[in-house]
């Protein structure tokens, strides 16, 4: 059990280079630490449980994790800025992959150009098309083409996490592709779909995925507020899938 303990004591960020690891000391955070450890003793009972559940996360989410680079250019063609974010892919048919990203990513000046790259989780770089914004959340949807790389899409949740439940980050967070952070469900505002978190982030992880314990998306890092994930909740993304299908006629 104190395996366990550190793990969710700490920020931990698992990537093919290894451990980053930070404390978490404030007393919000020892009582959500205090849920979590009423959780671990109910549910999950041996060390070995826990460290099934990152690796599984890393064999079966990350495939569906990308980076996302967008370059800004002005009417001279010259390079204005480069933004860096997190997506998720969430359907694709034949090779052709559809991904959620963080709308912010897309603005733009009148007059200026706009390219996307999506790195994928073994680092393949894909140009990408923007196809939709939509108009009541903060997302967008991009599509890549790969025919050499098979990807993968993620899982949608069944159920709505519940206050104090453990969950995974999964994106580019500080700056580290392929990140995974812990933390906790700590609060709901059902009236603008969003749930609030433990898990230490930075804007860098916008669009990056939150999953639950069965490894089912349970919503999209929108925000951080006081250094911590602001997340869309599964069901306005299932609505933002639904506007982009219903814009194609579908």
């Amino acid at each position: 059990m104190k395996k366990l303990f550190l793990m969710i004591g700490f920020v931990f960020l698992l990537t093919g280079c290894g451990m980053y690891i930070g404390e978490e000391k404030s007393d919000a955070f020892k009582l959500l630490l205090n849920q979590y450890e009423t959780y671990v003793d109910h549910d999950i009972s041996e060390d070995e449980h826990f460290f099934e559940l990152i690796n599984r996360t890393m064999i079966d989410v990350i495939p569906s994790i990308v980076k996302v680079e967008v370059s800004i250019y002005s009417n001279l063609n010259i390079l204005v800025e480069k933004r860096i974010s997190s997506g998720v892919i969430y359907d694709h048919v034949d090779d052709e992959y559809f991904i959620l990203i963080d709308q912010n990513q897309m603005d733009r000046l009148s007059g200026q150009k706009i390219e996307i790259e999506v790195i994928d989780y073994m680092s393949n770089r894909h140009v990408a098309t923007h196809l939709f914004d939509d108009l009541v959340e903060p997302i967008a949807i991009l599509k890549v083409t790969s025919r050499f790389y098979h990807l993968e899409k993620i899982n949608f949740a069944t159920h709505t996490p519940k206050i104090g439940e453990p969950v995974l980050l999964i994106g580019n967070h500080f700056n580290i592709q392929n990140a995974t952070s812990m933390g906790l469900i700590t609060n709901y505002r059902d009236d603008i779909n969003r749930m609030y978190t433990s898990i230490p982030s930075d804007s860098l992880s916008h669009g990056g995925a939150v999953i639950n314990s069965q490894l089912e998306l349970i919503g999209l890092q929108i925000d951080v507020i006081d250094h911590m994930s602001i997340l869309l909740t599964r069901d306005a993304i299932v609505k933002v899938i639904t506007n982009y299908q219903q814009s194609k006629g579908e």
